[in-house]
């Protein structure tokens, strides 16, 4: 029994001392270059940037056990929100306020979509009048 101030342990001396052997983990059978994708999962899956910024996005295959099959270099990424893509990778636009950029990757008949928070630099000022303002702008400007 834990306390605050130790650690008891107390004895039925008319039980027998021991432990039950662990079961074995069942077999796993390895992923296989013939498996078939189940799912496309995007790497990153959740990222933050600041508005400007750029990262490389990539398309990964898993088969229907979870396991990790291959990337996929012929996977197409789509935004939306303030960003575009040129290949696979992100440019987030030229923001002011916070936002979200949602990310969809098309990989075959495959689907996957991850969040980017775009988060503009310090410092930051709030008010009832507007979400954000920037250090360059004044309230009232």
């Amino acid at each position: 029994m834990p306390t605050t101030g130790a650690l008891y342990c107390l004895e039925d001396p008319q039980q027998q001392h021991g432990s039950t052997p662990a079961k074995a983990p069942p077999p796993v059978t390895p992923a296989a270059a013939s498996d078939v994708p189940a799912q496309v999962l995007i790497y990153p899956s959740e990222i933050l940037l600041k508005p400007g910024d750029s990262h490389p996005f990539t398309a990964r295959l898993y088969n229907a056990r979870g396991q990790y099959l291959r990337d996929d270099p012929s996977a197409t990424f789509t935004a939306d929100g303030p960003g575009s893509f040129a290949g696979n990778v992100l440019r987030t636009g030229p923001l002011v306020k916070h936002q979200a950029v949602m990310v969809t990757v098309k990989s075959g008949e495959l689907t996957g979509k991850a969040r980017v928070r775009v988060i503009p630099p310090l410092p930051w000022s709030f008010d009832f009048e507007s979400t954000i303002i920037s250090a360059d702008k004044k309230a009232g400007d």
